[in-house]
């Protein structure tokens, strides 16, 4: 470690030379192990209600055209639904299962590398954001969001509705069975 006396200090080249390496990760450079590669690559999908995505724009920015914007109404979840309408095959997977995404655009991966989907974690107390995950989770092929509130062709109102449906919500009968 240098110590040097004056005005014109390289603050981050002190921090990148002053780093400490604990014995193990030494041994792994020693043995050239590679310490920053994280295998399978995650990939976190977003979750939403219908019309409620997030969406960036600038200050400046005037709102309609945000509003009417194309590219802002395309998520992860939109599009995935589109690649269901796009590719039959892709009806087989769920959303945390499907193939790795370009630009704001699902594609079949072009090699055999592992990735995993993790969808962000949804608490139960934000309703229906919940139910939708949970569904997401459990429905293969859905096209569209009202698929996902269709179960036997009753379309429900909420994803709650159509989760308890679905058979995918524990009821009070099952608590009851098994404490008796």
């Amino acid at each position: 470690m240098e110590v040097h006396r004056g005005l014109n200090t390289d603050e981050i080249q002190q921090y990148v030379d002053a780093r400490w390496i604990c014995a193990p990760e030494a041994l792994w450079k020693i043995f050239g192990f590679n310490l920053y590669q994280l295998y399978p690559s995650v990939v976190r999908l977003q979750i939403h209600l219908p019309n409620r995505q997030q969406v960036r724009f600038y200050d400046h920015q005037m709102i309609n055209d945000i509003l009417n914007d194309d590219h802002n109404s395309k998520t992860m979840l939109t599009q995935f639904f589109a690649l269901k309408n796009l590719d039959v095959e892709a009806r087989h997977y769920l959303y945390t299962e499907i193939w790795g995404r370009g630009n704001k655009e699902w594609q079949r991966r072009r090699n055999r590398r592992r990735v995993l989907g993790r969808m962000y974690t949804v608490s139960p107390s934000e309703g229906d954001k919940f139910y939708l995950r949970v569904l997401l989770n459990h429905v293969r092929g859905p096209t569209s969001w009202e698929d996902l509130l269709t179960v036997n062709g009753t379309c429900f109102p909420t994803f709650k509705q159509s989760a308890q449906e679905r058979g995918l919500l524990e009821g009070r009968r099952q608590y009851s069975s098994m404490l008796s």
